[in-house]
């Protein structure tokens, strides 16, 4: 059975669950960028002459405003990534 958040609880940060794993956002969990920024740079870095690991940390801890990352994750293991 799949869980549905409202759009005003999404909106307030609320975690989004699912039957195997929740959706949540970067806010206070800081571990997670690093996680974040290794999949990306590992990923893309190659596309992007001269980026470094270090300006895609960057990157990723200054997220918010325009772009929102939402990780899935299963307990306290980031599972996967996406820019809303």
């Amino acid at each position: 059975m799949r869980r549905r958040a409202s759009r005003s609880a999404a909106r307030l940060g609320a975690t989004i669950s699912h039957d195997r794993f929740r959706f949540s956002r970067l806010e206070g969990r800081p571990g997670f960028a690093l996680v974040i920024a290794r999949w990306w740079f590992f990923e893309w870095g190659h596309e992007s002459p001269g980026l470094t690991y270090e300006a895609t940390l960057g990157r990723v801890e200054a997220s918010s405003g325009e772009v929102l990352p939402v990780i899935a994750v299963d307990g306290d293991t980031p599972l996967g990534v996406a820019e809303l």
